[in-house]
């Protein structure tokens, strides 16, 4: 009766056994199978990453030439500004002075 009772008691922790041998294998397919998805989303997230970056350094780029460009015509610009205000100036000091020779012609 004894060893009906071990024997019973053996036949229970192998069932047990076979039980968590199961679960544990379903439990590693299942968390295998959530690892290749999230594997292929970080992968799919990794590729949209680049190429995000990519356009963002190429708009970085082009950004940073457009304005070099923009800053070059400023200086331009100031430099035709200022060459023509010096170029006027003198006409107008031209015209003072043609207006005081005939301010004191007239007198």
């Amino acid at each position: 009766m004894y060893e009906d009772m071990l024997e019973q008691q053996r036949k229970s922790y192998e069932a047990t056994i076979k039980d968590l041998k199961k679960n544990t294998s379903e439990e590693i397919e299942s968390l295998t199978t959530m690892f290749g998805s999230t594997s292929h989303e970080l992968v799919l997230i990794t590729i949209e990453h680049r190429a995000l970056q990519q356009k963002f350094n190429l708009y970085y780029q082009k950004s940073d030439e457009y304005i070099k460009d923009r800053e070059a015509k400023i200086v331009e610009m100031e430099n035709e500004v200022k060459r023509l205000h010096d170029e006027y100036s003198s006409f107008d000091e031209r015209f003072s002075s043609a207006k005081n020779e005939a301010t004191q012609l007239r007198k």
